[in-house]
């Protein structure tokens, strides 16, 4: 696990010139031992609070959107997902991003 997480931090660093300083563990588990490996390479744990349900391959472009924008709140860490199985994730961002400014909601790194 250590020898993968390095590996990827590697590629990331060489991919976008900085160093990533998070990790979300994958489905959102984690106990001690991966705890131990996260903090001694340096990374900090973050969970989320709003699983977007974007891998459901029967929920659609506007229930996405609908769903993250009317779901979300102050200090939300959404899960989205990039990898093939968010059907609709990169056509409803935009939307999603403009419905959740037009709340008033800012995003920060």
């Amino acid at each position: 696990m250590k020898h993968e997480l390095e590996r990827t931090e590697s590629l990331l660093k060489r991919t976008t010139g900085t160093s990533p300083k998070l990790f979300r563990p994958p489905y959102g588990e984690t106990d001690q031992r991966i705890e131990n490996i996260v903090q001694e390479i340096g990374l900090t744990t973050v969970m989320y609070d709003l699983a977007s349900g974007d891998p459901d391959s029967t929920i659609s472009r506007e229930r996405l959107i609908h769903y993250i924008v009317t779901s979300v709140r102050n200090g939300s860490i959404i899960v989205m997902h990039i990898n093939g199985r968010g059907l609709h994730t990169s056509e409803a961002l935009p939307e999603i991003i403009q419905g959740l400014h037009a709340r008033g909601f800012i995003f920060q790194k």
